[in-house]
């Protein structure tokens, strides 16, 4: 195993760790477990940062690709961005969902830096950059998605049980907000999305990476997914309980394109 790969694993366990213990909140609501698991979280986002900053002024770029290095950056910038947010909005249940799916993601980035043939990346095409951050903007608007039809769930679940959920004296936003906040997600998220979807499909069919087609109908299947919500959202404002459940099995199955992309792609 390389420093580069030994970094990632390191920013992967403490992204693991703060998972756990966000998990032990959201079955005990106690504060002191949501405390722990954002210090956690902030000490994952340092090593993410310090496996980011070793990658690029260490001259080890070429242990890892250019679409894994865009991951670092984006999932570090969003925990940032998450931190920063919940000093000034009542977003810290946003945590618990958050620590997961950026475990998983830090995990692939691993697993793709570990299997790195001879330490060379494959050469970038002059689309591939495009094909990449515009694929990954969609996902980070599906994100915002998947956490709105995320809390809607747990929303609607304790107002089913007459207990509103309460951390640190902060209440979970009202279901319209989320609905709004899924919506607009999506509606952002949806073009840009679409534009990596349509250049993922020229090198699918001209066979320029070995598995593309598999992982490119996963892609479609969640670009179906995603456009008939948005119709239905826009045209006759269909929302609830199945519209949240279905906006998080298109972020599942989005999300599990890059995963897989990001495993078995180099560049």
């Amino acid at each position: 195993m390389t420093w580069v790969s030994i970094n990632i694993l390191v920013t992967c366990l403490a992204y693991l760790a703060s998972t756990v213990v966000f998990m032990v909140y959201l079955l005990r609501f106690s504060d002191k477990w949501m405390y722990l698991g954002r210090i956690l979280l902030a000490i994952a986002g340092g090593l993410n940062s310090i496996a980011l900053l070793h990658i690029l002024f260490a001259q080890e770029m070429g242990q890892v690709g250019v679409g894994s290095i865009v991951v670092l950056v984006v999932t570090f910038l969003t925990v940032v961005t998450y931190f920063g947010a919940s000093l000034r909005y009542p977003i810290r249940i946003v945590g618990p969902f958050l620590a997961p799916v950026v475990t998983v993601v830090i995990y692939a980035v691993w697993e793709g830096a570990r299997f790195t043939v001879d330490g060379k990346a494959a050469v970038v095409s002059v689309l591939t950059p495009v094909h990449i951050i515009s694929n990954l903007l969609g996902l980070v608007a599906f994100f915002c998605a998947f956490i709105g039809s995320s809390l809607y769930i747990v929303q609607d679940y304790q107002l089913k049980k007459r207990k509103l959920l309460r951390s640190d004296g902060l209440r979970l936003p009202s279901q319209t907000t989320l609905e709004k906040l899924t919506t607009r997600s999506i509606g952002i998220g949806f073009p840009l999305y679409t534009i990596g979807i349509v250049l993922g499909g020229m090198w699918a069919f001209q066979g320029v990476h070995d598995g593309i087609a598999v992982r490119y109908l996963l892609g479609v299947i969640s670009w179906v997914i995603y456009a008939f919500l948005l119709q239905v959202r826009l045209t006759v404002g269909w929302s609830g309980r199945r519209a949240a459940v279905l906006t998080i099995v298109a972020f599942i199955a989005s999300l599990s394109v890059a995963l897989v992309y990001l495993t078995r792609a180099v560049s």
